[in-house]
């Protein structure tokens, strides 16, 4: 049974378990070598999971909050995996011994949300835009991942920082936006060759787009030869930034949507909580 508190504090802790439940699998892994030259490994679970739940409650005291805990789904097939090579690309990995077994003893520890094919940083990002969810207390998302600074909200990355950061509608939609530019290799969907984060966000701030042209060389040995060029001219809408990135390098609006939808972390609105299911991002406007 989840673990409750008798009085709800003033802020909850949004938190992605996986990577707590990863860390605490690898920590408490040990390795014996038998005297017949074999050797074996164990995982200490119930030490694993008490590991974890310390962790995250130590986190929450800190910050005077309650938490509840975001798992993906244990089947390992997500959404994303639909719509193309998604994590297509990564190594396999030998995943930590028992991991399924940590997370479901760290289910009963906390309140836990699990939805279907989705991975924890989805649900986070459900939860902390569903106005109905804990409507009563501040919530903080807690994750290591940088995909969730595209939602807007108080932010917490344990390995780097404990006090919450402010994400803005502003800033989030930016970094969304910048992401499904530069696309993120380590899952698979690799973004506008040539536009890395930097670029993205410089053009994105300033409200610029790319265009291509024919220029006319006037002096030297290739005078009257034409070339493609490209320069920097004001956009209508974030997304039109985007494309204009992506048909720089001679691909289409259909790419960037690709794009775009394997970056989006889901959000209330993005979530059929009667079905059960993703609704794919689409641009609004021609913007959001």
């Amino acid at each position: 049974m989840s673990t409750k508190r008798t009085r709800a504090r003033k802020n909850v802790l949004i938190v992605d378990g996986d990577p707590y439940a990863y860390q605490a699998a690898i920590r408490h892994e040990v390795a014996v070598q038998w005297e017949d030259g074999v050797a074996t490994a164990h995982v200490d679970t119930v030490q694993a999971v008490a590991d974890a739940a310390d962790r995250i409650r130590k986190l929450a005291d800190k910050l005077k909050a309650d938490a509840v805990l975001c798992l993906s789904c244990p089947t390992g097939r997500y959404f994303r995996n639909e719509l193309g090579s998604y994590k297509a690309a990564r190594k396999v990995m030998v995943r930590p011994l028992n991991l399924r077994g940590i997370k479901q003893g760290l289910a009963e520890e906390f309140e836990t949300y699990i939805f279907p094919k989705l991975e924890g940083d989805d649900v986070i990002g459900i939860l902390m835009t569903d106005p109905t969810f804990k409507p009563k207390q501040q919530k903080i998302s807690v994750s290591i991942d940088k995909d969730l600074r595209t939602i807007p909200g108080l932010f917490v990355n344990p390995d780097k920082f404990e006090e919450p950061i402010l994400i803005d509608q502003r800033a989030a939609d930016l970094w969304f936006h910048a992401q499904a530019i530069a696309g993120d290799l380590t899952d698979g969907y690799s973004g506008a060759p040539g536009f890395g984060m930097q670029t993205a966000f410089k053009l994105l701030e300033n409200g610029l787009k790319v265009e291509t042209y024919l220029h006319t060389l006037e002096r030297g040995p290739r005078k009257g030869d034409t070339e493609e060029r490209k320069r920097e001219i004001p956009a209508s809408s974030l997304w039109e930034t985007v494309v204009s990135c992506y048909e720089a390098v001679g691909l289409n609006e259909d790419v960037a949507l690709f794009n775009a939808r394997l970056a989006r972390i889901l959000t209330a609105d993005l979530w059929d909580s009667e079905k059960q299911t993703p609704i794919l991002w689409t641009p609004k406007d021609g913007s959001l």
